[in-house]
């Protein structure tokens, strides 16, 4: 037996490990996970996709973490599940990839769990245990442990099948949209179309709680002053000439009979040789008539304690400025442009060119690989294929090729599309190197591989400031028109 002991880094990480691992065909693999999260599986998937290992999976279920969408896709590679349910204050933990050979077994023991940043962020020590099978001794010990982990079928696991997931779906054991209903906003919700009418919107509310808790002066036990009998004169000859501010749909306060002003208005004192006829019954009233403050004053009313002044609003919202937004055309995309992986040593898919199925989703028009494709059986699986002509371009080489029988595949099951061409073969290119996809026609494409010592390197470079997932390699995307979306 030999123990190594591994920090995870950008260099070395728990899922590169299980993909070389996967890469050898091991006969048996066995896996007791604790905490398995989908986007963990996605990276396990991309391994053990057309892999004829027998798999055994030991691992716990919860609601946080755990969907049908998930267990059925596990289902597609191996019926050898269990499953145990980490809801209750007795959980599942554990962390462990087995890989069985004819003359080896290897065997990962990680403190972190299944899952993007466990297998390959996080900063974390993790264990190597190599046991040579062709050893008496190896053999047994590893035998005997491996015996010890599958009697955690004894301990309230349960196989997994489609009849188990809907009844852990309908008993709310894992994850399920009837417990959980998110009203998610639209950004129009969060910030309108302008910063001012959201300002409205927030006075608005506001207002209307004062509202629902009147301030009235009797429920201070203010006493109500009787000016009913007082004999008081008003003497308007002596006021100046004032301006006076009148806001337009607010009077929180009327000592005057209510009457909406709509602009701001000077009053002066009346003079004798003014027009009378120009005052209205109601205004002579007002100055005519007997003031009844009695009615007026210390009684109860709706009175709003806060008032926001409307024209300041409407004066903000002049020099507002307006916050617009660019709708992306994702329609419209010409280039793909993304770092490529190191090129196989083993002589397999030497002749493609792989795209994941989240960018192809992100992307669809530019590929078109729902629209006129065809199924074929190749070496006894079943492919979705669609014809393509390619031109490919090995920019430091300046050489240029075309290919009119170039295809692009999707294997059953794959989490990836190929673009397959004999070409790709006689480029030799580094881990990094950048491939430019341009669509040129629905079934044209212009592939340039881009190596990392050329000048032009530098420009795309700075396009790719997205990841790609679980591995250590960017892209980005560019529409029509030059301009660019980074995504």
């Amino acid at each position: 037996m030999k123990l190594d002991f591994k920090i995870q880094c950008e260099e070395l990480n728990l899922a590169k490990l299980i993909d070389d691992e996967m890469a050898k065909n091991p006969k048996k693999v066995y896996m007791f996970i604790g905490t398995l999260k989908e986007s963990g599986f996605d990276l396990l998937e991309e391994s053990i996709v057309d892999k004829k290992s027998k798999i055994t999976l030991f691992m716990g279920i919860d609601k946080k973490n755990t969907t049908k969408g998930l267990l059925d896709n596990i289902l597609k590679y191996t019926k050898d599940v269990y499953v145990y349910n980490n809801n209750d204050l007795k959980e599942f933990e554990s962390n462990i990839y087995i890989f069985e050979f004819d003359k080896m077994a290897s065997i990962y023991l990680s403190p972190s769990n299944m899952s993007e940043s466990g297998l390959v962020n996080d900063i974390s020590v993790f264990s190597r245990v190599v046991y040579k099978l062709n050893d008496e001794n190896d053999n047994k010990e590893y035998k005997d442990n491996l015996k010890t982990l599958l009697e955690l079928k004894k301990n309230e696991f349960t196989k997994l099948d489609e009849k188990l997931i809907q009844t852990l779906l309908d008993d709310k054991v894992i994850f399920s949209n009837k417990q959980y209903e998110h009203n998610i906003k639209s950004i129009s919700e969060f910030i309108g179309k302008r910063e001012i009418k959201r300002s409205k919107e927030l006075t608005k509310k506001e207002n209307n709680d004062i509202v629902e808790e009147d301030i009235v002066a009797n429920e201070f036990n203010i006493p109500v002053v009787d000016l009913s009998n007082s004999n008081i004169e008003f003497d308007i000859s002596d006021a100046v000439e004032c301006e006076i501010e009148v806001i337009e749909e607010q009077t929180p306060i009327n000592l005057v009979p209510a009457k909406k002003v709509k602009s701001v208005k000077k009053h002066k004192e009346i003079e004798p040789d003014e027009k009378q006829d120009e005052i209205s019954e109601e205004d002579k009233e007002l100055f005519n008539g007997v003031v009844d403050l009695n009615s007026m004053l210390l009684t109860k009313s709706k009175v709003k304690l806060n008032t926001v002044r409307t024209e300041v609003i409407e004066e903000e919202e002049k020099d507002q400025e307006k916050i617009t937004f660019k709708k992306l055309d994702l329609n419209n995309i010409s280039n793909y442009i993304f770092e490529l992986p190191a090129k196989q040593q083993n002589g397999q898919d030497l002749d493609v060119v792989k795209i994941p199925n989240y960018i192809k989703a992100i992307i669809p028009n530019f590929f078109e690989f729902s629209q006129n494709i065809k199924s074929e059986v190749i070496n006894g699986s079943q492919h979705k294929v669609r014809d393509i002509q390619v031109e490919i371009v090995d920019v430091k080489n300046d050489t240029k090729v075309f290919d009119v029988n170039a295809k692009m595949m999707q294997k059953k099951g794959q989490t990836y599309i190929t673009i397959m061409s004999k070409f790709f073969e006689n480029i030799n290119y580094e881990e990094k190197d950048i491939v430019r996809i341009i669509k040129l026609s629905s079934d044209i494409y212009h592939i340039e591989i881009v190596s990392k010592d050329m000048q032009e390197y530098k420009i795309w470079s700075k396009i790719m400031n997205k990841k790609l997932k679980g591995v250590d390699r960017r892209y980005g995307i560019m529409w029509q028109f030059n301009e660019f979306f980074y995504k």
